[in-house]
Order: C-alpha cells, then sequence, then structure tokens
C-alpha cells in the first residue's frame, strides 16, 4: 500500500526533505500526482514558505525559478493553501476552474489536495498535491495525506527538539 510505504520513507528517515523527494516521485509514478510541497508557517502568525518541494528533474536553476514562482502565490494570501493555513481544514478541488479563490502557479494543474500539519492545536504547515487531471483526488488521497502529514508532524517536532533542520523560526 502506498500510504504504508510512504509513511516509513518519512519516518525511517533523517533527512525529511530527502524523505519527501522520494515520497513525491512514489506519488507521481503511481498516483496521478504532478507536483507536492511541504509549506512551513514562520512562525504561528507568520507567512508562509515552501520548505520542501518535489524537485523531480528540474535541475538547479529551474529549481530556484519554481520555488521563487511558488512562494510569490502564497504571499498573494489567496489560494487553496492559505485556505488551509488560516482555517486548519483540509481541501479537496477537483475542478480548479470553478474555485474562486484558486491562486493559479501552473497553468496546467487541474486538480489540488492541501491538508494541514497541526502541533499541539496550532497549524503550522500545511502538505500540498497538485495533478494535470481534473476529478484527479478522492478520499483515499486525502486518507494518504493526513498519513503524510502525521508523521511529517513527527519529525518535524523532532528536529525541531535536536534543533536540526533551522526552524527556529518556524514551528
Amino acid at each position: 500500500m502506498v500510504s504504508i510505504e510512504c509513511g516509513q520513507i518519512i519516518v525511517e528517515s533523517s533527512d525529511i526533505f530527502a524523505a519527501f523527494d522520494r515520497v513525491h516521485d512514489i506519488l507521481r509514478r503511481r498516483q496521478h500526482y504532478k507536483r507536492g510541497a511541504v509549506i512551513l508557517k514562520r512562525g504561528l502568525e507568520g507567512s508562509a514558505l515552501v520548505y520542501s518541494h518535489y524537485r523531480g528533474g528540474m535541475d538547479d536553476a529551474r529549481f530556484r525559478v519554481d520555488m521563487n514562482r511558488v512562494n510569490s502565490v502564497l504571499t498573494s494570501a489567496r489560494g487553496i493553501v492559505h485556505s488551509v493555513l488560516q482555517k486548519g481544514d483540509s481541501r479537496i478541488e477537483n475542478d480548479l476552474d470553478l474555485v474562486t479563490d484558486y491562486a493559479a502557479l501552473d497553468a496546467s494543474t487541474r486538480s489540488e489536495l492541501c491538508v494541514p500539519l497541526i502541533i499541539g492545536g496550532d497549524v503550522v504547515g500545511a502538505i500540498n498535491f497538485e495533478s494535470d487531471i481534473k476529478n484527479a483526488f478522492d478520499l483515499h488521497d486525502v486518507a494518504l495525506a493526513s498519513a503524510l502529514s502525521f508523521a511529517t508532524v513527527g519529525q518535524l517536532e523532532t528536529e525541531r527538539r535536536s534543533g536540526g533542520l533551522g526552524l527556529s523560526g518556524f514551528i
């Protein structure tokens, strides 16, 4: 089962962001996912910043440009990720043509799924997945994303306590 395999990768990894690259690669190959990211807030009231983003086959220059584009969308205070960070509720949008608060990053994206990262009752971030296919996500995908959220929160708490990943300004 994909969710167990992906969860194990996150929990067993000493580098959570390298683990997420592996997870995104699995999801891209086996599911219908195109893009994914882990977004963390700068403090509980701070703005969001993409902390990990699936790089796929991108070289360093293209990856930096893509990260800058993603971060500029997040600072617009619009979009599905922004909504999840503010409200703490998961969102699944399977026809982005009908979503009024969608902040477009890639014109080919048709569906988006976003779940919050919650520590101690506070929303500290989100995990986001996108697909080029309309109606790409269902409740199984929500369950998978929620399981990944749970595993990620555990790893982030461990890294924060140990002083790893430079998380002092975030969670």
